[in-house]
């Protein structure tokens, strides 16, 4: 598909608080109907995405996406630390949203960026060694991914912009597998 045969989804991320400086935001689209989890975000891709600095009441997307079909959106905030290290929040969700035909837009696919939240900070350790480059996920009761982190050469972590709530924090890693999940009131 190219810009004369693909659908497109366009909006609007309006921002009524302050989020962390560095962060910025991403409208993913997903095939709908694909659960984005833990397990699927270390090896899905969007099908598209749409990153963007907001200004201070937010800022607009536009996706250009295979036509007919439907997609699943998610406003991520995203922060990379000075090692490129990534942190992400999923700040919203749009469930099962049509690119349309060819050529036609689907406007007005709106989110709303309400609040900063809290920044978790932590480490991922095997045998009182810091793992570099485990994965961290933050989950709530249901199973549903919230945010993730990676770890730096000390297993350090830090997870921006976490919205307050009861969750489950677990690492993943290549070599280490899973750790147990434990709960977290943030």
């Amino acid at each position: 598909y190219n810009s004369a045969s693909a659908g497109y989804i366009t909006g609007n991320v309006t921002s009524t608080a302050p989020k962390y400086p560095e962060a910025f935001f991403e409208v993913c689209a997903f095939p709908a109907g694909e659960a984005l989890n833990r397990n699927s975000a270390k090896y899905r891709s969007p099908v598209r995405f749409s990153s963007f600095y907001p200004s201070e009441n937010g800022g607009a997307y536009s996706l250009l996406l295979p036509p007919n079909q439907h997609y699943d959106l998610y406003l991520i905030v995203s922060h990379y630390d000075e090692n490129d290290l990534e942190s992400a929040t999923i700040r919203g969700a749009l469930s099962n949203i049509p690119a349309g035909a060819s050529g036609s837009v689907n406007p007005n696919q709106d989110f709303t960026y309400q609040s900063e939240g809290r920044a978790v900070n932590g480490r991922v350790t095997y045998n009182s060694q810091g793992l570099l480059f485990a994965h961290v996920y933050l989950e709530d009761l249901s199973g549903r991914l919230v945010g993730f982190a990676d770890t730096d050469q000390n297993g350090n972590y830090h997870l921006y912009n976490a919205p307050a709530g009861n969750y489950k924090i677990s690492a993943w890693h290549s070599d280490y597998g899973s750790s147990p999940e434990f709960p977290l009131q943030i």
